[in-house]
């Protein structure tokens, strides 16, 4: 899928409104994949309904278990992205307005387990400390959970990392622009989106 990121959210995968649809069926489908047992599939369907509507509809999946094992789950970055747009073209080509609509799921417990001790060298390099891998060891628990005290209550509480990583989105979108024969160009883009993480 070909996506422009506009801007970034907290909770937000991607901004993708490039891919609109045209009138020919067309189909891409990416999988990647790494000896570590990362597989990721990226699919897009658009099309022509008929002469003046367009659709397409985008799937994007990412299982990826990092460079090590995490003993408390499966996968360090577990991504779902789903996307739908019906665009309607307006007088002959000159405009257009789509509806999208964006569902997102993202579980990433890795991105804390990532982080390594190491020892800076002071020209760039770094040296490792003895037993510890940077990039094939982790520090993170075993069971990924840690105890803290909250400073709010003064007690102690329990955070756990596969908690505190699901992120997700739900976004509508309409996207609308107009060419006027004097040369102006008219656009209008809204866009309304929940997150919760």
């Amino acid at each position: 899928m070909h996506r422009r990121i506009r801007r970034t959210h907290i909770a937000y995968a991607v901004s993708a409104f490039s891919e609109l649809g045209q009138k020919e069926f067309s189909g891409k489908l990416n999988y990647k994949a790494n000896h570590f047992g990362m597989q990721n599939f990226d699919l897009n369907l658009s099309g022509g309904i008929g002469k003046k509507w367009l659709y397409t509809a985008d799937m994007y999946q990412n299982f990826d278990p990092g460079s090590f094992k995490l003993r408390f789950t499966d996968y360090a970055d577990h991504t779902q992205i789903y996307h739908l747009s019906l665009t309607r073209l307006l007088n002959n080509g000159k405009g257009s307005i789509s509806l999208l609509y964006k569902y997102s799921n993202s579980k990433n417990p890795g991105n804390f387990a990532n982080a390594a001790p190491f020892i800076y060298a002071g020209d760039g390099s770094i040296k490792t400390i003895e037993g510890f891998d940077p990039g094939m060891n982790s520090y993170v628990q075993r069971q990924g959970s840690f105890p803290y005290l909250n400073t709010k209550t003064g007690k102690m509480d329990t955070w756990n990392m596969t908690d505190v990583n699901d992120n997700h989105a739900n976004e509508v979108a309409l996207i609308s622009k107009y060419q006027f024969d004097n040369g102006w160009q008219w656009k209008l883009n809204a866009k309304y989106m929940i997150t919760i993480n």
